[in-house]
């Protein structure tokens, strides 16, 4: 579980295809996650569980299925990846819930500077429309924000200078693909409804 707030920015060191998925070794100063072998980290957004580590860098395997299902797919070496610990009893809720679960992807229509803000257009599938509302919170490449407007297979989000400074987004660009998280509390809602088990 995790809230969206990231913590650390890492860089793809490694790609090893494995029989089944992939193995991906990422660089990053590791002492102030507070690191165990078997711990989740949230990576651009999808739940990663750790499999070593030293000071300067950590590992982890992906499942074939992850891969397919996320930007996983698309990462190369020297690519920037958002980091975020697992969730504690005693950690800050800065955010919203997150599970680390991927809904979908989707692509980055515009990125705009208007200083000192930001505006983030990004294309979904349709099929999430349901479990986005408006002032609702998506998780983006792992990050938590405020939906701004939704229309039309569209989603937009406004973005502080912090978000945008201590986040890949700064990296990012027009036509780059990003992992989309609906919220948690309405997919198990509309879920309830749907099974007949929740009236409205």
């Amino acid at each position: 579980m995790f809230t969206g707030i990231i913590t650390h920015i890492a860089t793809v060191d490694s790609i090893e295809a494995l029989t089944e998925g992939l193995d991906i070794s990422f660089s990053c100063e590791t002492a102030s996650l507070h690191l165990e072998v078997g711990d989740s980290l949230s990576i651009n957004g999808v739940c990663s569980t750790v499999v070593s580590f030293d000071s300067e860098s950590f590992q982890i395997h992906y499942l074939k299925e992850t891969c397919e299902k996320s930007t996983v797919q698309y990462l190369k070496l020297g690519d920037k990846v958002n980091i975020e610990g697992s969730l504690t009893p005693s950690s800050k809720m800065g955010g919203h819930f997150v599970s680390g679960h991927v809904d979908g992807m989707g692509s980055i229509l515009s990125l705009e500077n208007k200083d000192p803000w930001g505006v983030l257009r990004i294309r979904f599938d349709e099929t999430l429309s349901p479990f986005f509302v408006y002032k609702g919170s998506v998780c983006i490449d792992g990050i938590s924000l405020t939906l701004a407007k939704i229309e039309d297979g569209v989603l937009e989000c406004h973005l502080i200078p912090h978000t945008l400074l201590s986040t890949i987004l700064q990296f990012k660009k027009e036509g780059d693909s990003v992992n989309l998280e609906c919220d948690m509390i309405g997919k198990y809602v509309l879920n309830a409804i749907d099974k007949g088990n929740l009236s409205v």
